[in-house]
This record gives structure tokens, C-alpha cells and sequence, in this order.
């Protein structure tokens, strides 16, 4: 039978990539073995019954670890971008608009406001309050336990609220009436451009602000996360997200 020294091969040379990985200095005897692991055919089949050895609540708190760093990361670079382009609103492209003609003005906020739906900017508006509402929901769902696990909430919850509901109930019904507003050449579009630039750009402080403020709290989350994890996830505490 064949099963027996395949089965014995892969056990050796399983304990021979765990006495790898493990080895602070590797001796000339395993590198010299290792171009002979890599060259087996036996490779994938030996990596899996490897795995196997490891416990499943194991893999499945590796798993749901990496997927809630990954939602982290998502959501700090993601509100990351989303704030720097409302600071560039706020501080460059309103303050020139408000120094145009208002017939001027309107027309080029629409023309931004119909350009900017592109796949880049829906890719980073969309999919970072959904990399929120993940980092939210496990952080409800396994209880708020330590520093981090309210850094990463706290965040999450800015985000969504302060972003991108601010920008579905506020910006977009703002953009939408400046878009079905006809210009008159008349003292009405300076009217009209007025209550818009005032208003607009006040609520645009309010989620470039929380923009920052969520990278800066998801960021801080991810550190101190790292941090307890590598110290073994602290006394009474489990790591964020299993």
C-alpha cells in the first residue's frame, strides 16, 4: 500500500516546514532540504492536512481577525480620501466658485456635481461606509471590551453618521435643487447661489470633519489592537472581531 510512506512523507515534511517556520537561525541541513519540499509533488496535500491540524475555532478567529483588519484598514483609507476631498471643497473649489459670476458659479457646481458620479469616487464613497457598518456590526456583536473595540465603533458610527447619511439627506437634495434650478441672468441666481454656497459648504465642514476624525479613531484602533493582540489580548478580553 502507498498510503502508508505517502502518509509518513507528509508528516515528515510537515514537521520539517513547522521546524522551519518556527527556527530563529535555519540550519544547512533544512535549507539544503527545502528545494527537495518544494520540488514534492506531495506540497498542497501536505499544507492542507497541515491546516487540519490546527483547530477550527482557531482558523475561524484567524479568518474574522483578518477580515476585520482589512474592514479597518478600508475604512481608515477610505475616510481618509473621502476627508481631503471635502477639505478641497470646502477651502478651494467653493471659495473660487464664490468669486465667479453666480450664473457661472451654478453652472460649474453641476457640471461637478454630474461629474464626479464616476466609478473611482463611488468605489471610495460607497464601499468605506460599508467597510464601517462591518467593523460596527462585529463590534456589537462581540461586546464592547476594550479601548479598541470603542475606537473602532466610535469611528464607524461617526462615519455613517456624520458622512455619509449627512451626505444623502443634506448634499445630495441641495445638489438636485441647484441642478433643476433654471438660470435667469437676474438678481435671483445670486440669491439662489448665495443660500446654496452658505449652506452647503457650512454642512461640508461638518462631514469633513467627521471624515478625518473617523480615520484618525480607526487608525488609532488598528495600533492599539495590535498592540493587545501581541500581548495576548489582555486579561478578560478577546481580540477584536473573532
Amino acid at each position: 500500500s502507498r498510503s502508508g510512506p505517502t502518509r509518513l512523507k507528509a508528516l515528515t515534511i510537515t514537521l520539517l516546514a513547522t521546524h522551519l517556520l518556527a527556527a530563529p537561525r535555519l540550519s544547512p541541513a533544512l535549507l539544503a532540504a527545502t528545494p527537495l519540499l518544494l520540488r514534492s509533488g506531495h506540497v498542497s496535500r501536505i499544507l492542507c492536512a497541515a491546516s487540519r491540524l490546527v483547530p477550527r475555532r482557531v482558523r475561524v478567529v484567524m479568518a474574522a481577525a483578518d477580515a476585520a483588519n482589512a474592514a479597518m484598514l478600508a475604512g481608515t483609507v477610505g475616510s481618509g480620501l473621502l476627508g481631503g476631498l471635502y477639505f478641497i471643497f470646502s477651502f478651494c473649489v467653493m471659495q473660487a466658485l464664490n468669486t465667479q459670476p453666480p450664473a457661472t458659479a451654478i453652472h460649474v457646481m453641476n457640471s461637478i456635481n454630474e461629474a464626479i458620479i464616476n466609478p473611482p469616487f463611488f468605489l471610495i464613497f460607497m464601499g468605506t461606509p460599508l467597510a464601517c457598518c462591518y467593523v460596527l456590526f462585529r463590534c456589537v456583536k462581540e461586546g464592547i471590551r476594550s479601548p479598541d473595540h470603542t475606537l473602532a465603533a466610535s469611528g464607524a458610527l461617526l462615519l455613517l453618521v456624520g458622512e455619509f447619511l449627512l451626505t444623502a439627506f443634506v448634499h445630495v437634495p441641495k445638489n438636485d435643487a441647484l441642478a433643476r434650478y433654471v438660470v435667469t441672468g437676474s438678481g435671483n441666481d445670486a440669491t439662489v447661489w448665495a443660500k446654496y454656497f452658505t449652506s452647503w459648504t457650512r454642512w461640508n465642514h461638518v462631514r469633513m470633519l467627521a471624515s478625518i476624525a473617523t480615520s484618525a479613531l480607526l487608525a488609532s484602533a488598528l495600533s492599539l489592537r495590535g498592540a493587545r493582540l501581541s500581548a495576548g489580548g489582555g486579561a478578560g478580553t478577546a481580540p477584536l472581531m473573532h
